[in-house]
């Protein structure tokens, strides 16, 4: 017998990388009366402080070890291309997108579309890379949540009514006109790279940092883009997307930037079955949002009528602490 395992490296973050400040970290174990209550905190601390959580290996596994290192740029851009052409590609299984096949059709890109895409996904990561100094902050796994993503949006938008979009004013978005010369395959991945990628950036300079590349990125393979019309794209989705929640029990809801984008983040999550963390201080919207998503995908008993062509979502909550583990 021969046996084989691929482990994580036990490696710590680099220092921006440990004080990001996300809230996921843990407190510090000082003022606690209780010594075995207090071990706990301070080893998930520990941990926290490392790229991956796992435990040292062994002293006698080490000789057998091998160091298979990070991909090249070069190496990963072929592993991108061959991630996006097996799900995106015209020889793509599927007609892709979630909720069932109601004749939406495959994606079908092209091999000049491939190359977008593959240029953008590479821009992402080597951004977020560059920016928490970290070569772990991206993986290809990242890459198939991107796919995953793209096909949700290219159903989504393929089953909204041309009428549908009639529930916005044209001033209801800056630089609408721009919004609507986008061409379909472009707008679903540009919204599919601002959910995987840029939601996770914690402020607004971060942001603006990431779609100044993107629009780079694009002005390269010859489209033209500004950073605000790459921002208002997805802007209009999710106030569209707003709109068609219902909201009958909390009245009065002002639409502001926090309560639209956590909406349509943990909607387009949860109808691509991608786990999603609301994470901001008291007063960001986080449960209004909870609650407004909850009370809307109820399936075929969906408010709106696009709604209804999704599946329903049903909801657990479970109330955390520093004291609770995975079992």
């Amino acid at each position: 017998l021969v046996f084989l395992g691929a482990c994580n490296p036990y490696v710590l973050r680099r220092g921006s990388a440990v004080s990001a400040g996300l809230g996921l970290g843990t407190l510090p174990s000082a003022g606690r009366s209780s010594s075995s209550s207090a071990s706990i905190p301070s080893v998930a601390a520990a941990r926290s402080a490392l790229r991956y959580r796992v435990h040292p290996l062994p002293e006698a596994l080490l000789a057998h070890v091998w160091d298979y290192g990070a991909l090249s740029p070069d190496d990963e851009r072929l592993y991108v291309r061959s991630i996006v052409e097996g799900k995106l590609g015209k020889n793509a299984p599927g007609s892709g997108g979630s909720g069932g096949d109601d004749g939406v059709g495959p994606v079908n890109a092209s091999d000049h579309q491939l190359t977008i895409v593959t240029n953008l996904l590479c821009t992402a990561h080597t951004f977020l890379r560059d920016l928490n100094t970290e070569d772990y902050a991206t993986s290809l796994r990242d890459v198939d949540r991107f796919c995953k993503l793209f096909l949700h949006l290219h159903t989504w938008r393929r089953r909204r009514l041309k009428d549908d979009v009639k529930r916005l004013p044209v001033t209801a978005v800056p630089h609408n006109l721009a919004i609507r010369l986008f061409p379909h395959f472009l707008k679903c991945a540009v919204l599919a790279l601002s959910q995987c990628y840029e939601m996770r950036l914690c402020n607004a300079q971060n942001r603006d940092a990431f779609r100044a590349a993107v629009a780079r990125q694009l002005s390269e393979d010859g489209i033209y883009l500004t950073v605000q019309n790459l921002k208002a794209a997805v802007e209009f989705e999710q106030l569209d997307l707003f709109r068609r929640m219902d909201t009958t029990h909390h009245p009065n809801l002002a639409e502001n930037e926090a309560l639209l984008e956590n909406v349509y983040c943990l909607t387009v999550s949860l109808f691509c079955r991608l786990p999603c963390f609301l994470i901001g201080k008291p007063g960001n919207s986080k449960t209004a949002a909870a609650s407004i998503v909850h009370s809307s995908l109820r399936g075929p008993d969906s408010h709106d009528r696009l709604l209804q062509m999704f599946p329903g979502c049903s909801f657990f909550y479970y109330q955390g602490s520093e004291d609770s583990t995975s079992e």
